[in-house]
Parts: structure tokens; sequence; C-alpha cells
């Protein structure tokens, strides 16, 4: 037979000469060969299906499921180390330590003593109850490489898990002394000294890090703050700080944390002396005490920002965060006073009044020094503000406001302006300018937050109006995701619009008392008074009356007839038990005793009602602060 190179000649030319016998033993040869293939991608994929069944019972707190799933799979692959931790971690779960002792002696057997496999070894026996063989099986974890810092960082880790924080110090010590290393483990140290109480030795640790990398210092004030929750603490800490600032006065860094651990402390005028410190020395121009000024003025430390704005208004007379310290000045006024406006209860008091007035003088200024600067158009809207509701100054306020709108038509400022024009045209009693305002406002925005406020300004000028369908549409139609102070008023007014229409078709309560409400809102509290004892007078049995009371109330505080105000506060849970305001007349109440009659005591009774018969009220937070405040606890 001739053989040719075509592969169908070979093949018919080969298998007819070879024998039988061994043709047969190359079919057997390649059938095993293929069923042993076979068998094992199905126990490759019975394992993996497997061992997905144990991970979903792990997950889900079966352990008692998963355990025997794992110890099979771990018997048949012992070299997986997926299969050892997720075993590892079933036995540790259900307390079955001894079991996980094995299970890692096992691995040991494979991998060899290993400072990871001894370290977990020594936890387990640490779980166990077995302290002292945990202790040997760490010193023996140690012994396996005592020359790496990794195998040093390996135990220390156990043993914080463990939580033998003593052992871990003296651990890490002895690693420093056997590597002759003062400066390793520093960041390690520091934890614990902090969280066995030893602040001052923590924050040695820390400076000599922060001092080796400056970029560390965020990293330690993260740490600092885990253990400085107590003044004990945070004041042995400033001691080392302060003491560090002195032996390195050129180390910015020690600064730094010096000014933060004094800002922790609420010791604002120190932290200014370290911040005017870094900022002459750094060269930084006033940027550094422009960034503490804001945060001493979101803490209410109005004194030491006008310090910081104060200084680099002299000092860096053309900086560039001049302007904006200009402007913070008068945002620091202004804040200010409208918490003194606050406390005193009406803003006509003579301490607000006078920080008002150097508020608007830092406007004045501003805008003169610096008028083609970005912020000119807020500054004018916030002067506007002060005239308008402060100095009764309307005609000036409103001249200011036109201008805004005139000079910026495409500024942020402009649209604000525009509603506090409506809101002007509202207290003068001007209806139809004021709706004609805010529903040009409206249209020409539609969303936002200022959208809102406008739609909600036209619901109230139908209310006013005695149009309560058009302003209950309109209150309805707000989103609830308007700003808190809105979303509140109109809850209030709707409630009032459901609760209080009728019982005749004119709605004649309802109409008078919203006509006591523009009074009020319009600073006529004379009138509204009036209005108020009308309705009282005529229907005191209406639902209106708890609403009125509560109004009347508030008309005689700002007219200065304290006495009766706060009577007429305490009356309404008396005669109105059920209304939604007898905890805001209650709070009311206590503020008077507190702050105008300076009775502590009958003060602290009005807060404690709030707080004992009205337990869902959003005002128990703060009633139980004021209560802690006046009774000098440690708030």
């Amino acid at each position: 037979m001739k053989l040719t190179t075509g592969k169908h000649n070979i093949k018919a030319s080969f298998w007819p000469n070879i024998g039988d016998t061994v043709r047969l033993a190359l079919l057997i040869l390649l059938s095993i060969t293929l069923a042993t293939t076979t068998l094992a991608q199905q126990s490759d994929a019975d394992m993996t299906a497997r061992f997905q069944l144990a991970d979903s019972y792990l997950r889900s707190g079966q352990y008692d499921r998963a355990i025997p799933l794992l110890q099979d799979l771990y018997r048949a692959d012992p070299a997986s180390q997926v299969f050892f931790v997720k075993l590892k971690q079933g036995f540790e779960n259900t307390k079955r330590y001894e079991e996980a002792i094995a299970l890692v002696d096992s691995r040991i057997e494979l991998e060899g003593p290993t400072a990871v496999l001894l370290a977990e070894k020594g936890r387990f026996y640490f779980l166990d109850d077995q302290e002292d063989r945990a202790l040997l099986t760490w010193n023996r974890a140690v012994d396996t490489d005592a020359l790496r810092t990794g195998t040093y960082l390996v135990v220390y880790n156990s043993m914080v898990q463990s939580r033998l924080y003593v052992e871990a110090i003296a651990l890490l010590e002895s690693g420093r002394e056997a590597m002759g290393n003062e400066t390793l483990f520093r960041k390690e140290l520091g934890r614990l000294y902090g969280l066995t109480s030893q602040p001052e030795l923590a924050m040695s640790e820390y400076l000599g890090l922060i001092e080796a990398d400056p970029r560390q210092l965020g990293v330690v004030k993260s740490r600092v703050a885990q253990f400085s929750s107590r003044l004990t603490q945070v004041q042995k800490s400033i001691d080392v700080v302060e003491d560090a600032v002195r032996d390195n006065p050129l180390n910015r860094q020690f600064r730094e944390l010096l000014a933060w651990f004094y800002l922790e402390a609420d010791m604002y005028a120190e932290a200014l002396d370290v911040n005017r410190a870094i900022d002459r020395m750094e060269k930084e121009e006033g940027r550094v005490l422009f960034g503490f000024a804001s945060r001493a003025l979101s803490a209410d430390e109005y004194d030491v920002a006008l310090s910081a704005y104060e200084e680099i208004l002299e000092r860096y007379p053309d900086a560039v965060v001049t302007p904006e310290a200009l402007r913070g000045k008068g945002e620091t006024f202004e804040t200010w006073a409208n918490k003194s406006a606050g406390l005193g209860g009406r803003r006509s008091e003579s301490d607000a009044i006078q920080k008002y007035r150097k508020a608007s003088e830092a406007y004045i200024d501003f805008l003169a020094r610096y008028p083609g600067n970005g912020n000119v158009p807020y500054v004018m809207l916030k002067l506007a503000g002060i005239e308008a509701d402060v100095f009764d100054e309307p005609d000036s306020a409103r001249v200011r406001l036109t201008r805004i709108i005139e000079r910026y038509p495409n500024h942020p400022a402009s649209d604000n302006a525009s509603f506090q024009i409506g809101r002007m045209h509202l207290l003068a009693g001007e209806l139809n300018e004021a709706f004609l305002s805010f529903s040009r406002l409206e249209q020409n925005l539609r969303i936002g937050e200022l959208a809102e406020d406008a739609r909600f300004e036209l619901a109230r000028i139908h209310f006013y109006r005695g149009d309560f369908e058009s302003s209950q549409s309109l209150v309805e139609a707000l989103k609830e995701n308007t700003s808190t102070d809105i979303a509140n008023n109109a809850i209030e007014l709707k409630l009032l619009l459901i609760e209080n229409k009728g019982p005749d078709s004119l709605n004649t309560p309802l109409t008078k008392f919203a006509s006591a409400r523009l009074l009020e809102r319009q600073r006529k509290y004379l009138e509204a008074l009036s209005v108020s004892n009308d309705i009282l007078a005529e229907y005191a049995n209406h639902q209106i009356a708890d609403d009125t009371r509560y109004l009347r109330a508030g008309a005689l505080m700002e007219l200065g007839r304290k006495e009766e105000a706060v009577q007429a506060y305490e009356e309404i849970p008396l005669m109105h038990p059920q209304s939604f305001l007898v905890d805001r007349s209650l709070f009311s109440a206590a503020e008077i005793y507190e702050i105008h009659f300076e009775s502590i005591e009958k003060a602290i009774e009005m807060y404690n009602r709030i707080v004992i018969e009205h337990p869902g009220s959003l005002l128990v937070s703060e009633a139980r602060t004021r209560i802690r405040l006046l009774r000098g606890d440690d708030v």
C-alpha cells in the first residue's frame, strides 16, 4: 500500500497496520483521560457551589450549617487560604476556640510557624481564657523575626483585638529596644497611651510623629479626638504641646495642633493668639486669621472673631482677604445683634441696636472701599435688611433694593431684593403691590427655595384678604422639601384653615383673626391686641380662641407688658389643654421668666412641664438644654 501525505490516507493506512490489542489499549487510555477531566470539572463546580452555600450561611449567621461544609472543603483542599479563613471565622463566631486553635495548628504544619499564624493562635488562646498560653504564643511569634517591624505590628494587632493595651505597649517598647530605634511605632504607641489614659505620653509620641512627617498632623488630630473627651485629658495634652511649641517655636504643625486643642477646650482667645503667631510667622497676610475668625463666628465667639477681623484690617490693609474681613466684621456684628435681640425678646433692646449700628457701619465702609467687589450686591442686601427691619427706614431700604435689581439684574441677590421689596409692600399694607411682586418672582423662578417662599407669601396674602380657599390651595401645593421654617409655617397655616372655617358662610371669626395676624406682622401690636380682644369677647368658644390667645400674648410682649404676656401664655395650657400651641406657650412663658424676670426656679418649672407633659414636642431637646444651663450642669 502506497502512503500519501493526505490526512485521510495516513489515518486509513495507519490503523489497519497496528495490532488489535494496541488499538484497544489506546482507546481505553483515551476514555480514562476524558473521564478524569470530566470528573475534575464536576468536582470543581461542586466545591464552588458548596463554598457559596457555606458563605451564604456565614453571612446570615447560620454558623452551625456553614461549619460542616467548610470542614469538608478544607479537608479536600487544605492549601486553600479562603477555606481556612472562612472556617476560622465560623469557629470564632461560635466560640469553638479549641477547634480554631487546632485549625491554626494544621496551617502551621503546612506553612510553618509564621508570625501571622502564631499571633492568631495566641489570640484564640486568649479568647479561650488561656492568657498565659496566649502570651507565650505571642512571644513565639515575635521570636520568628525579632528584628523586623512587621513582626511586632502583627502581634500588636492581635493584642489590641484582645484589648490587652498594656501588654501591647510593652511589646512595642521591647521592639524599639531590640532594634535600637526609639522612633518606631509612634502612631501605635500614641494610640495605646491614649487608650490607657496617658495623654502626656500619647502626645509625646504624636509630636515625634509630626516632627518626622508634618503630613501626619491630620492623622494625629483624628486619633487624639478619640481619647480627648475628658477636659482633664485635654488639659494635660495641652501642657505637653505648649512645651513643644516653646522648645520648637518655628514648627508650624506644633502650633496648629495647639490651636486645635484650644478650640477643643473652647479656649478661643488662646487659639486666637496661636493663629496670630502662625499668620505672622508664615507670612500668610491674614489668611490664617480669616479662617480662624470664620470658625469663631460659627461657634458664637463674637468677641474673638471680631478681634481676628480687626487685626486683618489694621495689619494687612491691602491683603487679598481684607475685603472679606471687613464683610466678616459686619456679619459678626449682625449675627451677634440677632442673638442679642432674640435673648432680649425685642429688637429695640439697646445692646442689639448698638451692634446693628456697628454692622451697618461695616457694610457701608465695605461698599465705599470696594465698589467693584463681587459681594457688593450681597452686602447691599444685608444693609437694606437692617435699614428696613431694625432702623425702620423703609424708604432708604427700598432705594437700595431697587438699585440692586437695576445694577445687578442677573445676580442671585437681585431675586432676593425683589422678594424683600414685596415684603416691604406687605408691611406697608400695600397688599396689591406685594401680591404683584411675589407673583412676578414666583413666575420668573418657578423652582427653588425662593420660589417656594414667594408662593407661601402669596398664600399668606390670600389669607389676610379672607380668600381662604385660594390660600389653602397654595399651601397644599408647596413642596415638602421647602426650608424648615417655611414648611413649619405652611403646616401651621394649613391647620389653621382646616380647623377654623365657619360656622357661618362668611368665616367671620377666621376673617377677624386674619386681620389681627396682618396687623401683628406689620408691627401694629396695639391694634392687633385690640382685634384679638374683640375676637375673644365675641367668639370665646370658637376653635380660633387658642390661636387668638397666643397672638394676643405675643402682642403684649412686644408692647413691653411682660407680666400680662406671661400670664396670657400660662392661660393657654389651662384653657386649651389639647391645643398644639400648649408647648410653645409654656416655652415662651419660660423664656420670659428666665430672661426678663430672672426667675430661675419658675423658668425651670415651665421647661420641665414641656419635658414631662409633652414628651413628643419638638421643643423637648431645647427645654432640656435650658434646664441644664439654668442648673449649672456641665453641657
